[in-house]
């Protein structure tokens, strides 16, 4: 599957529920991330993206903004590359 334009598929993290809402990604015992952003792993990014943002890249987004759907009982989101708040680094 592959995203247009300026659009980046992201498949988002299975995460744990702490409480009040704040959630505990499994790749992380520190980061928290809050309701509004989510995390997850870059599968696709359209070819007209202004950033540097590849494949395999995991990041923070902001998930009030893109579309969920999900393919073959798998969750994707795709986001603007705007909606990308950070890189993780590790």
């Amino acid at each position: 599957m592959e995203v247009l334009n300026e659009k980046v598929l992201i498949t988002p993290s299975t995460r744990k529920n702490i409480k009040n809402g704040i959630f505990l990604p499994e790749t992380s015992d520190k980061l928290t991330i809050g309701p509004f952003a989510d995390m997850g792993e870059v599968v696709s990014v359209g070819e007209l993206s202004p950033f540097n943002i590849k494949k395999g890249d995991k990041v923070i987004y902001d998930k009030t903004l893109g579309y969920e759907f999900l393919e073959k009982e798998k969750k994707y989101f795709v986001a603007s590359t705007y909606d990308i708040l950070a890189i993780i680094e590790e």
